[in-house]
This record gives structure tokens, sequence and C-alpha cells, in this order.
């Protein structure tokens, strides 16, 4: 993802948490992916980043999944991202307008996730993931969720500036909800 957005969206800035350094080494080493004047990589839990980040974003991808163990779900989700404290925390670093988006590994949890993310961001619209056992909660903070016409607006205009390897438009249709 972070190899993606830099190359297909040049001005964005990120920050890239992760919790294990050896994921941030085979990133580099098999992605390209390393820090740079746009992009910041902290080897840190989520957890106290959030609790402890000052910056706000317009946009937080929230793909968190280890080896199931004591501490996780089924899926490697550690419990404790999974909280409406956690959730909040990072409800509060997204700006008004902004979106949170995350990455769910289906299961018998993901309702209630799916209930917790909205709960707490005040809406989430589900999509299925091409690959299958994934869904896609988007939760946009604040502000109105576009209608249909206008979200496909939106991704015609996004599909009209370069050939993705997809189409944002086609995406629309894969929503659950």
């Amino acid at each position: 993802m972070v190899h993606f957005l830099n190359h297909e969206f040049p001005s964005m800035r990120l920050d890239v948490v992760e919790i294990d350094p050896m994921i941030v080494r085979l990133a580099r080493e098999y992605f390209g992916t390393a820090p740079g004047p746009r992009t910041r990589m902290f080897v840190e839990d989520a957890s106290d980043y959030v609790g402890g980040a000052r910056e706000s974003y317009d946009i937080v991808f929230m793909d968190v999944h280890l080896r199931p163990r004591e501490g996780t779900d089924l899926s490697g989700q550690p419990l404790r991202l999974k909280t409406a404290a956690f959730l909040g925390s990072l409800r509060g670093r997204v700006r008004p307008g902004g979106v949170a988006v995350f990455n769910l590994m289906e299961g018998p949890h993901t309702g209630a996730d799916i209930q917790a993310i909205r709960t707490v961001f005040g809406q989430g619209v589900v999509f299925r993931s091409a690959s299958q056992g994934n869904l896609i909660v988007v939760s946009q903070v604040s502000g109105l969720r576009p209608d249909d016409q206008e979200l496909r607006r939106r991704a015609r205009e996004l599909d009209g500036r370069g050939d993705r390897g997809f189409r944002f438009e086609s995406l629309l249709g894969e929503r659950v909800d």
C-alpha cells in the first residue's frame, strides 16, 4: 500500500506505523518502501502511536493483523485495537471530512467489529474485497456521506487520471451495504 500510494499520489505525505521491524525490512528489500522526504516510518505499536500522536490526518488505513495468538481475535487482529477507546483515539486523529479505512478479515467477529466502527465513527460503508475473506470499511469523520451519484462522479474523475490496474468506479459495485 505504501509503495502504491507513493507511486500513484506523489504529493501525498505518509506516516507509516508497523509493529514488526521484519515487515519494515521486507518492505524495503522487496518493494522499495523506505522512509523519504514524504514518507516517515515508525516501528511502533499502533495503539501507542495513536495515543501519543499530535498529528491529524486526512486518511488513515488500518490493516492490522498478526498471527492469531493470545490478545488477538481469530484473524490475528489485536483485541486492544478493536476497543471503543482505541477507535475513539483514532477518530480523534482524523481531520473533519477525512476518512478511516479498515481492512477486516471475515469471521465470527466481523459484525461486531463493523458495529464498533460505526458506533465510534457514526457511519461505515462496507465493501467486499476482490480477495475472498476481506471486508473494507470506510468511515468518514463528520460531514455528509456523498450520495451514489457523487461517488460515481468522483470515481470517474480518479479513473480519468490514469490506469492503476483497477477502476475506482468498479469498486463501487463491491459495496455490501
